[in-house]
């Protein structure tokens, strides 16, 4: 046996969840990964480190910060069989979209990105998931290119109406004036999510208690964060009508066709609150003032 150390370097991020450990395990597996067997070691928090026991046999480590998707948003390495402890280190990237996934460190390392190669080859091999299959919303906009429910796939129970009457929805200190065509929905990687046949709105917030630093930044910091760490550097911000947000235009893996992303940042005295609104490129046109009007009606009490 020897030791499976892993650091976790994470500062800062959003994220109230540890990082589960698994390694993969043909003799004693407790769940799978994309069909490999596999064990839970035991998590890791936020700027801590954990030590595990292990076999000095060949494996994949999963690091893994959203259990339900954990087969598509899973940080994987393959230690090999050679005697010794293993030490790895590591941090979350904030990424309000994709529930902070957990980074091994030194990626721009011949060995590190060579491991990666070789554990995604091995987790192809064990089965051939397209990314088009993921029907699951995530807490990096990559979630929302493979969003399925945009384009009149969001199983909504309501036919869309034009003319629908203005209906307000509220969440705790948030409200927000949608129309009778959206439906609260319970998820995990959210607060709320109001769902329509052609455009959704996902509700997310940040404590200042759990993350404090962020009570000092501006929105469009906030935002240059966002955009950072899903490499959207090149998107404009805009202040404008009392509204911070950003645009950005993904592929729906489905359908072939545009989705729009309107990611709109608010702040209260407690804590950051993030809403996007997603729309098929489709209907773009006809919803844009919708939206708008909707972003504003966003009120805090």
């Amino acid at each position: 046996m020897r030791n499976l150390t892993i650091i976790n370097n994470t500062k800062n991020v959003p994220s109230l969840a540890p990082t589960r450990i698994y390694i993969e395990d043909h003799a004693m597996p407790d769940t799978l990964i994309n069909k490999i067997p596999c064990r839970k070691l035991g998590v890791v928090k936020n700027g801590e480190s954990a030590t595990f026991r292990i076999a000095e046999k060949p494996a994949i480590v999963f690091a893994v910060t959203n259990k339900g998707l954990r087969n598509y948003y899973s940080e994987c390495y393959e230690i090999n069989g050679e005697y010794g402890d293993v030490i790895l280190s590591g941090k979350r990237k904030f990424n309000p979209f994709k529930s902070s996934p957990f980074v091994f460190e030194g990626g721009g390392s011949e060995e590190v990105n060579e491991n990666r190669k070789k554990a995604f080859k091995k987790l192809m091999m064990g089965v051939l998931i397209g990314i088009s299959a993921l029907v699951m919303f995530s807490t990096i906009f990559s979630a929302y290119v493979v969003n399925t429910s945009i384009n009149k796939s969001s199983n909504s129970a309501i036919e869309w109406k034009e003319d629908a009457p203005a209906k307000e929805f509220t969440i705790e200190e948030m409200s927000i004036l949608l129309t009778e065509n959206f439906e609260p929905v319970k998820h995990k990687n959210y607060k709320v999510v109001y769902k329509s046949e052609k455009a959704e709105v996902f509700v997310s917030e940040e404590s200042y208690s759990q993350f404090p630093k962020f009570k000092d930044i501006s929105l469009e910091e906030y935002l240059k964060l966002v955009m950072e760490n899903n490499k959207l550097e090149d998107l404009k911000i805009n202040n404008e009508d009392g509204l911070c947000y950003f645009v950005a235009e993904t592929k729906n893996s489905n359908s072939g066709e545009a989705d729009v992303h309107y990611l709109f940042a608010f702040k209260t005295e407690e804590s950051v609150w993030l809403l996007q609104f997603a729309v098929g490129k489709v209907d773009h046109d006809s919803l844009k003032d919708d939206i708008f009007t909707w972003a504003k009606s966003i009120k805090f009490e």
